[in-house]
């Protein structure tokens, strides 16, 4: 039965208990061993005790069906039988974890590479346990052909983004293992801390060793590291750093050897078109191929332009400049490596009379390695993703691309709204608001955090097609603002606005916090025009920063729709959420329906746990989806039921009740929004003003069911000045005075 080395247990326990995930996906089930640690570190160390209370949902795929027990099943909810090159395309949804546990190896380098790409496309964390180097052949065992170890792989494998975190281990023959941690996006924040605070696996590697052998180590460093702290203290040591960073020193130097064992790197603060900067990270320089890293207080630096930082990258630190000079002392076969990514600049490297340019620029992230004594001095390798054909040329754009290019110039339009159609309720908010909207990315399956320079040149190319001169782009994501830096760089009179749907509370995301303060800063340079916002009253918030800012009304523009004709019992109640977070508990919600009699609950976008509350409660569900509904879909299901609930703890002003009333279902919502204050009737009936509070809920929907008959009426009539109000938002935020 499929096992692997232990080493790393309590560092993957680490990353586990902190990812705290919700589904988790095992590629390489064998002995069960993940499934086992998940369930006990993630189920019962959260107080997930009893078996029947476990609320994470872990899969797993076995190649060899005779690995498997039936133990098994306790501790996977399903595991999948075949081949996990073939299946894993197949598998539906997200994950939160996918965990390759010594198997990547088990694959050839290139299905290794897929597969690894596949699961970061489709998880937030994928953690790899993987043995180093070429020591561990391995063939068939125990009759399992899939035994067969079929690629080496090592370090410089994960040396790049997206690298979060990783450690080193030593097995009992002393051979090299690893344990790496990837994520694009790092909602967690693993790459600064990890589940226990007295962890101590911070740090680009830990290695491990016989305890006798690593205190001799240890006692060896610390020698090494007192006698190193003593000569640079001396005045001779600093005296000569600082010399050997003149050029007089550099010209006695020349005229000595010509500088024949001298590397020179030149950052030329020169980008390529589809770069988003003009960055230089030298990662390394080796005297000799094969040699050990050359420190850099021996490198020479003309100027300040350099700066040392701390990436997890194998050397631990590494020189960045956009401009400015190096001179690397050297041997007779040096050895550099770069840092290629999408900030990448140019570099001058030149030696003995010999010099070649280098565009560090990719889309993706890698490595370049560069032999200045060798000719070429890098090997050729095919050409980055480069920008996508400019929009006159034939074929650039796909047909719906075309179409929308098409429609946009027939009717002149001036302005095009850019949003993220991942994101379910900024998109339907968005398509109402403006007449003209791009989704970039084009699909919401698409992360927006994985699009490449190229892609982004795409989406500007597309944009200047259509002949607009105003994007308004709608939610903000990150990816978003380096769309407009490409834009302003291609199209230096277009104006840029910002229309934020947040609230004050989602400050305590990493990521809504960085986002905010990148365009607020870019309102405050002048870069973005304006900052709209959606939630009453963060006009003046934003007013209050310095930047220009305007209320726009979510809305859902006709007249509503008659109430659906159903019977009066069971009583149908929808929650319809497009995931659980602290934003939009519904928990509350749940408890609440407990309380009515005869009620049957239709809902979607509720995970496990929810799920598991509707069980335990014992409330019917007629309908219950794990996944959100697209838009046309929501809409119908909606008119299947009597009520909606929607009593959230941070809202803007949310689609979703706008969306039930407009189709004839009235809708209960929380306090924090502005949606039905302007109607005290309305606002006294469907504004629930305490949303933890299940007992209060359920007095709520309990008069909402009764008064149904007069809300919709009175909706309809309140609606239409709601609406033109809402029309004058829009034409006040693109207004030049805004």
């Amino acid at each position: 039965m499929g096992t692997s080395n232990w080493q790393q247990i309590p560092f993957c326990v680490e990353l586990l208990m902190k990812i705290e995930p919700e589904r988790v996906l095992d590629v390489g089930v064998g002995f069960g061993r993940w499934g086992i640690i998940v369930r006990e570190f993630c189920d019962v160390w959260f107080s997930r005790v009893p078996q029947n209370e476990w609320a994470v949902h872990v899969e797993g795929i076995e190649a060899f069906e005779q690995n498997l027990a039936s133990y098994h099943k306790d501790f996977y909810d399903v595991v999948h039988i075949g081949d996990a090159a073939k299946l894993m395309d197949r598998l539906e949804g997200q994950w939160d974890v996918v965990i390759f546990g010594d198997v990547i190896e088990h694959f050839t380098k290139d299905e290794g590479r897929r597969l690894l790409d596949l699961a970061l496309e489709r998880s937030r964390y994928v953690i790899v346990n993987v043995p180093l180097g070429e020591q561990w052949e391995q063939e068939d065992k125990y009759g399992n052909e899939y035994e067969r170890h079929l690629a080496s792989w090592d370090l410089d494998d994960f040396a790049v983004p997206p690298l979060v975190r990783r450690a080193v281990f030593r097995d009992f023959a002393g051979r090299p293992h690893a344990t790496v941690c990837l994520s694009r996006t790092d909602p967690k924040s693993l790459r600064t801390s990890l589940f226990s605070r007295a962890g101590e696996w911070a740090g680009p590697a830990i290695l491990t060793a016989d305890i006798g052998d690593l205190d001799r180590v240890l006692d060896r460093v610390e020698e090494m590291a007192f006698e190193l702290d003593v000569i640079k203290h001396y005045a001779t040591y600093r005296w000569t750093n600082r010399l050997r960073n003149t050029g007089a020193w550099n010209a006695l130097r020349w005229l000595r050897d010509r500088n024949a064992h001298v590397v020179g790197v030149q950052a030329l603060g020169e980008r390529h078109p589809a770069a988003d900067g003009a960055q230089v990270w030298l990662l390394r320089a080796v005297g000799e191929s094969g040699a050990r890293s050359i420190p850099w207080d021996f490198v020479e630096r003309a100027g300040t332009w350099w700066e040392e930082k701390q990436p997890h990258f194998p050397y631990g630190r590494c020189l960045v400049g956009e401009r400015g000079r190096l001179r690397v002392p050297v041997g007779e076969d040096p050895e550099l490596r770069f840092l290629r990514h999408p900030w990448g600049g140019k570099v001058r490297v030149s030696f003995r009379g010999r010099a070649e340019v280098f565009d560090l620029y990719a889309p993706e992230g890698g490595e370049l390695g560069v032999h200045p004594a060798r000719t070429p001095m890098a090997v050729p390798r095919p050409a980055a993703t480069d920008t996508a054909p400019g929009p006159r040329q034939r074929g650039a754009f796909s047909s719906d691309e075309e179409a929308f290019i098409a429609r946009t110039r027939a009717a002149r339009a001036r302005v095009v709204a850019v949003h993220c159609p991942r994101w379910l309720g900024i998109t339907s908010s968005t398509r109402t608001l403006f007449d003209h909207t791009l989704a970039a990315p084009s699909v919401a399956k698409v992360d927006p955090f994985t699009l490449t320079g190229g892609e982004l040149d795409h989406y500007a190319a597309i944009l200047e097609a259509s002949g607009a001169e105003h994007v308004v782009f709608s939610g903000g994501d990150e990816i978003h603002f380096r769309l407009m830096e490409k834009l302003a760089r291609r199209h230096g009179g277009m104006r840029f606005d910002v229309l934020w749907h947040g609230s004050y509370v989602q400050c305590s995301e990493d990521y809504a916090w960085s986002i905010l303060k990148l365009w607020v800063q870019a309102a405050r340079d002048g870069k973005v025009h304006s900052i709209g916002t959606v939630k009453k009253g963060m006009e003046r918030f934003f007013r209050s920063l310095g930047v220009r800012s305007t209320l726009v009304l979510n809305h859902v523009p006709g007249t509503p729709e008659m109430p659906p004709e159903l019977p009066d019992r069971p009583t149908r109640i929808g929650i319809w959420i497009s995931g659980a977070s602290y934003r939009k508990m519904p928990h509350a919600m749940l408890a609440a329906l407990t309380m009515l009699p005869d009620v049957r609950l239709h809902g979607a976008g509720l995970d496990a746990r929810l799920r598991d509350m509707v069980a335990f409660f014992g409330i019917t569900a007629d309908v219950l989806e794990e996944q959100p509904l697209p838009l046309e879909r929501l809409l119908q299901a909606i008119r299947r039921t009597h009520l909606s609930l929607y009593i959230t703890f941070s809202e803007c002003c949310p689609m979703l009740p706008l969306e039930s009333m407009s189709v004839g279902v009235p809708c209960l919502v929380g306090p924090t929004s502005h949606l039905f204050e302007d109607d005290p009737w309305l606002f006294e009936r469907l504004v629930v003003p305490f949303p933890d509070r299940a007992d209060v809920i359920a007095d709520y929907v309990g008069r909402a069911l009764r008064e149904r008959s007069e809300i919709m009426p009175a909706y309809s009539r309140y609606v239409a000045g709601y609406n033109e109000r809402a029309r004058r938002s829009v034409e006040e935020f693109l207004a030049d005075g805004a």
